[in-house]
């Protein structure tokens, strides 16, 4: 069975800050993916979900760091600037692929509190 990588944006987002400050008025949590939900931060469960499909080879996290809190799971944390653009993490997350030598035909692409897309990247 053919596995694939998974992008999981996550991090901050300066248009969408003000619904952060909302709900966190004393900015405890740097990003609103880390908001709790049922005990744990939302991209947990994301992450949960994720790790149950026998499809899914491992989970890189776009957006925040391993020191922004506590996750568990096959993941890694992509570097990338943590106010960018979708598509410049997304670019930071293919450039961190293939500096570790790792290709992938397909990617799966995923928010921490939105919809998930497949992506082809057969050009």
């Amino acid at each position: 069975m053919e596995q694939f990588p998974v992008f999981l944006f996550a991090g901050r987002d300066e248009i969408r800050r003000d619904l952060l400050v909302f709900h966190d008025p004393n900015e405890k949590y740097k990003a609103k993916s880390l908001l709790p939900f049922l005990g744990k931060p939302l991209v947990q469960w994301v992450i949960d979900i994720l790790e149950e499909s026998a499809y899914i080879d491992k989970i890189y996290i776009l957006g925040l760091d391993e020191s922004d809190a506590d996750l568990n799971g096959n993941l890694e944390f992509v570097p990338v600037r943590s106010r960018g653009t979708l598509y410049s993490k997304y670019k930071a997350g293919l450039k961190y692929l293939r500096d570790k030598n790792i290709h992938p035909d397909n990617i799966i692409i995923t928010f921490a509190i939105f919809k998930s897309r497949f992506h082809s990247l057969n050009y």
